[in-house]
Order: structure tokens, then sequence, then C-alpha cells
């Protein structure tokens, strides 16, 4: 016969733990030029390690003033752009 290495005690307490966050940091940093080949047009991008500006909100207000999620295709990069910069 098997045996499980959960208790019963285990399962209602894991049910409930729970997270939560307060508030969410954001650090810019600067583009600089990449070294991935990947780029089909204009030069890779990456971002630098060193951060430029950090920025805290409320996790409530940062979700009531957040702009709509992009979809994929949104979050590429043309070339000419990656040129520019």
């Amino acid at each position: 016969m098997m045996r499980s290495s959960h208790s019963d005690n285990d399962v209602l307490a894991s049910s409930e733990r729970s997270v939560s966050f307060s508030t969410i940091e954001f650090h810019e940093h600067a583009m600089i030029m990449g070294v991935s080949s990947s780029t089909t047009h204009g030069p890779p991008l990456e971002i630098d390690w060193e951060k430029m500006n950090s920025l805290t909100f409320d996790v409530d207000e940062y979700e009531e003033l957040r702009p709509p999620r992009r979809v994929k295709e949104q979050l590429i990069m043309p070339g000419e752009i990656r040129e520019e910069v």
C-alpha cells in the first residue's frame, strides 16, 4: 500500500496560504547596442545593466491607471526605430 507524504493538515495549511503585494517598482534602463544576431533589419538592442530611474506605485493604483496590455506584434521594434536609437 502506498502512503502519501502529505497529511490532511499539510493540504489544509497550504490552501490557507496567500501572498499579496502593496507596491510595484519600475526601473528604467538605457538601451545599448546588443550582440544578438537575430535581427534581420537594423542593429540589435538590449538594456544596460545600470538603472537610470525608478518609480514606485501602489499596486491597486497602478492596475487602475495602466494602459491595456499590448499584443505580441506591438512589442516588436522595427529596424528603422532601432537604427534611430
